[in-house]
């Protein structure tokens, strides 16, 4: 569904954000892994934003450094297989503080595959209750005030 909508609109979409909330590193792998089959064989974009909100970060099996592995091999797949095949010219990873670490030292070992990539490291979001949530922004009064496009998958079909 995604897929014949967004080759229909290629010629108008140049850049696309997309917000991916896992609770579990093994829901961001899925939920990278739905992404990759999703993006069209004919992409071309000129940024795709990607937030990662990872609010389970080390609290599974293993704690925070083998999440953090995995995390890792979860990203290096999306770069190797779902960007391949088509093309971006600017990634925008969005990322929990505790990847910055390894996603930097991984950017030393094989700079090729971060190549166009542009990581942005995100406080972690350790909100235990509503009450230290900060306020959310107000919707804008008119669509002129909107730009972009966003896209909320049902459930199950991305």
């Amino acid at each position: 569904m995604f897929n014949s909508w967004f080759n229909a609109k290629q010629e108008y979409i140049r850049s696309m954000s997309l917000h991916l909330e896992c609770p579990a590193v093994y829901d961001a792998h899925e939920g990278l892994c739905h992404l990759s089959t999703a993006l069209p064989k004919s992409l071309l974009l000129q940024r795709l934003e990607v937030r990662m909100l990872l609010t389970g970060l080390g609290t599974h099996h293993g704690g925070l450094e083998r999440d953090k592995e995995l995390m890792l091999r979860c990203l290096r797949m999306f770069l190797r297989g779902g960007l391949s095949k088509g093309k971006v010219e600017l990634l925008v990873l969005h990322l929990p503080e505790a990847m910055k670490a390894i996603v930097e030292g991984d950017k030393q070992g094989d700079a090729t595959i971060w190549e166009n990539v542009d990581c942005k490291f995100e406080p972690d979001d350790g909100f235990v209750n509503d009450d230290n949530r900060p306020e959310e922004e107000e919707a804008p009064e008119s669509d002129d005030e909107n730009h972009g496009l966003y896209i909320f998958p049902t459930q199950g079909d991305f």
